[in-house]
Order: structure tokens, then sequence, then C-alpha cells
């Protein structure tokens, strides 16, 4: 009883939401919202261009599986691909990447910092407001020591090595959860280029932060979930996720809903996740006691602080100063806490209903229609340029993905196609599903268009849905070539001999 409704409630609940928020990106128009990407065509344009793509990356995945050399070895192929892809993006980056400012910048700087073995320079203030960006200053800081071994190359350059890897290695793990939860190649295969597609070429790589992290410990939950083993692994990275991404316990939160029946069968399950989830928990406090973080619990902002900022219409639920110094201003916690609710509340009550709907679309907005995923649109974005003794190929790709290059509309072009594509076919994946572990994904993103709805809405957080997305995306397309080829077999084409 408990597993049909919530197997009808997730497919009913992430249908009307993925075509809400579909309809909302293409009816957008004229309206302004904040961080608004100025695009050179409709989302009209771009469905028809993205579902082209989209349609011939599925045809790919079918041509694929039926090669018998593939399906011999096709996890091989896929990783020789893949380190391949790794290659290429440690050769392309090195000559567009750039130092970031805002939160990014400062993680890198402090990750540097770190690792030279002076915590006491960092900055107290940062990590008491936002202590959830320690673990991942920690787990960089760590990735720049190994790297400093080589003696080449800088830190950042780590870091963006490092993201690299992981991108790469999520597109691997892709391949094979949607490998094992749909039991075809072809999809497995379309999930796999879909990821390619739309992170693969995401300029997104070279910012250190913890969008582009939280999308690798996905790809790592995804996996040890689609294979239904590794309960001490999945508990330990949901934990450290969560203070890589708050987005990433979505899917936890997800799991726990849909097995929730069949967890209470299997205790050992259950105390071998939680066994996990208190290690990395332990990982994460440890390792901010080691390395010295001193950090002011009083100066935390709290989830209270969020939903205030995201009832500000004005900026669209986005962050601002004028909400940031006002919680800084109140030096207690539970003092803080009480006056964002009030000014919460207080928010709310000031908006009629047809505002509150206004100001839902403007956030659904600034979060969905943006292929680009907002790229240069943070604070501070471009801070310091790199150089790398290679003018004639840093012309060359940074022509890509720089504001002023010469092909950066077609890099713009290309992400809002593929993107518009993909969120009209998996806007129908919650009908074509065959697997019940599919009602974890459809979960985990009605999580994701809420959280978007109710804290800050930010395009760069699907980044970290990602891996779930395409495996989404595909099952959808299959779905809907298999009930056109069953409409054409009923059509009449004159009499068959």
């Amino acid at each position: 009883m408990w597993n049909k409704l919530i197997s009808r409630g997730s497919m009913l609940g992430y249908s009307v939401l993925m075509i809400m928020v579909l309809i909302i990106c293409m009816t957008a128009g004229e309206i302004e919202y904040v961080h608004k990407k100025i695009f050179q065509f409709s989302n009209w344009y771009y469905l028809v261009v993205g579902l082209i793509g989209i349609m011939v990356i599925g045809l790919v995945g079918i041509w694929l599986e039926k090669k018998a050399w593939f399906q011999r070895c096709d996890r091989v192929f896929v990783a020789i691909i893949c380190a391949l892809l790794f290659v290429t993006l440690v050769f392309v980056t090195h000559y567009y990447y750039f130092h970031t400012g805002w939160d990014a910048g400062l993680i890198a700087i402090s990750a540097s910092t770190l690792a030279d073995g002076m915590p006491e320079n960092l900055s107290e203030w940062y990590f008491s407001v936002y202590p959830n960006n320690i673990f991942i200053t920690i787990v960089f800081s760590v990735v720049i020591r190994l790297g400093r071994l080589t003696g080449a190359l800088t830190d950042y350059n780590w870091l963006v090595i490092f993201q690299s890897a992981g991108w790469t290695f999520s597109a691997f793990l892709v391949y094979m959860s949607a490998e094992k939860l749909s039991g075809r190649k072809s999809i497995a295969v379309s999930s796999w280029l879909l990821m390619l597609a739309i992170a693969g070429v995401s300029p997104w790589v070279t910012v250190p932060y913890s969008d582009s992290m939280g999308l690798f410990w996905t790809a790592i939950v995804l996996y040890l979930f689609a294979y239904n083993k590794g309960m001490l692994p999945m508990g330990f990275f949901l934990a450290t996720g969560y203070f890589i991404k708050p987005h990433i316990l979505i899917m936890g939160i997800a799991m726990l809903i849909t097995q929730s029946g069949s967890l209470l069968k299997n205790r050992k399950r259950v105390a071998l996740v939680a066994l996990g989830f208190l290690l990395g928990i332990g990982t994460v406090k440890g390792g901010e006691i080691i390395c010295g973080f001193d950090v002011n619990p009083e100066r935390t902002f709290g989830v209270k602080h969020f939903l205030m900022l995201g009832l500000n219409e004005e900026y669209n639920g986005v962050i601002n100063i004028e909400d940031q110094d006002f919680s800084m201003a109140i030096t207690t916690k539970a003092e803080r806490d009480r006056a964002n609710m009030e000014v919460a509340r207080q928010r709310l009550e000031d908006m009629s209903f047809g505002r509150l709907l206004t100001h839902l679309r403007r956030k659904i907005l600034t979060a969905y229609n943006d292929g680009s995923f907002a790229w240069w649109c943070e604070g501070e974005f471009y801070l310091i340029q790199v150089w790398t003794g290679s003018p004639k190929l840093e012309k060359v790709f940074r022509q890509f993905y720089y504001p002023d290059g010469r092909y950066y509309n077609l890099f713009l072009n290309y992400g809002q196609s593929i993107w518009i594509g993909s969120l009209f076919v998996g806007a129908f994946a919650a009908l074509f599903k065959k697997n019940e572990k599919i009602n974890v994904f459809l979960l985990t993103m009605i999580g994701y268009v809420f959280y978007e709805m109710i804290f800050e809405p930010r395009a760069r957080h699907l980044l970290t849905a990602m891996p779930i997305w395409v495996i989404l995306v595909s099952v959808a397309m299959f779905g809907i070539f298999g009930m056109v080829l069953r409409g054409m077999q009923k059509i009449p084409f004159g009499n068959r001999q």
C-alpha cells in the first residue's frame, strides 16, 4: 500500500512540477528576473534544435547496442572515451581557466592557505557564517598538497584537474548506473552521452566550488544505489555530500521515503547506512578540528536566514547585501533566527496570492531557464587572468567561454538548446518508468524544484543533479521512441504481402 502510494505520488508530483517548469520556461518572454541570460533566439527555436540533438543521441545509443563488439566490451569502450575526455579537458581548460572571485575564489585561496599549514590566516568570519564550505576547503587543500608533490602547475590548476577527473569519472558511473537500472545498453549510452553533452563541455568544471564537486558526489551515491550494495559507503557519501552540497541529501531523503518498507525488513542495511552516515559526520568534524578551523557558531546563518532570503521579491530570492547585512547585524544565533523568521513571515503576509505566484515564477526562471547554468553571473566572477605562455591557444579557447569572445553566443546557443530539449523530454519521464528505483529520481527532482522555490534559486545548483537528470531524460526518450513506433505499426501503409 505504502509503495503504491509513493509510486503514484512521485509520478504525479514529478509530472505536474516538471511540466509546470517547462511551461514557465517556454512562456518566459520578456519577463525580467535576476541573472536573466539574454539569448539570441527564443526557447521555441532551442526546443526544436535540442530535440533533434537528443534524438541523435538516442539513435547513437540504439546503433551501439546492436554492435556485437560493443556488447562484449562496452565498459572498456566507455572508460577509454572518458579517459580521453579527461585528457582533453585538462588540455583545454588550461588555456581558458581564470581565478574567480565570490565564494569559490575565497575557498580556493583558503585551501592553499590550509595546504601551507597556516589555518590561523583563514577567514574566521566567513567560515563561521558559512560553515558548510569548510569540508570542501579541506578536500581542496588535500588535492593541492598532492599536486604540489609534482612540483608542477599552480594550486588552482590542480583544483581544475581534480574536478575534470571527477566529472569524467562521473560520466562513467552514470553509464554503469543507467545500464544496471534499465537493463538496456541503449539507455545507458544515451545517459552517458547526455552527461557528456551537458556537463562535459560546461566551463563550470573550471570553477572549484560545491556545485561542481556535488555532481561527483551525486554520481557516487547513484552508483551505490543502482547496484544495491555498499550501504556503509553510501551512508558515508550522503553525509559528506551534505557538507559539500546540501542538495545531495535530497536524494538520501528520497531513498528513505521510497525504500522505507524494505529497510524496516532489513535492519542490517539500516545499521550500515546509519554507521556510514555517522562516520561521514565524524570525518567532517574531525577534519575541522585537525585542520584548526576557528568557528563561532553564534555567527552561523541558519535555515531561517535562507527562508527569509528566498522570500525577497526584489532579488527573486537570490543572495543580496541587504539581507546579509541584516542577519550579520544580529550577534546571537537565537535572536537572528527569530528576526529572520519574523521578516520571512512579514514578507509572506505582504504578498498577495498573485504576487506570490509571480515571485515563484521568477525563481523558477532563475534556476531553470539557463542552459549555461548562470555562467558569468556571480559577483566578481572574473577576477584574475591566467597567462599560460601560449597566446594562440588561449585566444582560441577563450573565444567560446568569455562574454567578449567571438564564439560565446555559440556556447550559449548550444547549452540552451540541449538543456531546453532535455527539459521537454525529461518532463515525461514518470510516464515511462519501469523500475521502481526510478521513484527515487522522481522524488529527488521534486525536492530540487521545491528547494529552488523555497530557498535561494541558482541555475548552477542543477549541476549537482545532472547524473540523475540525464538518466530520467534517457528513460523518457526511449519511452517516447517506443510509443511512436507502436503508433506507426497501427497505421495502415497499404496491403502487405
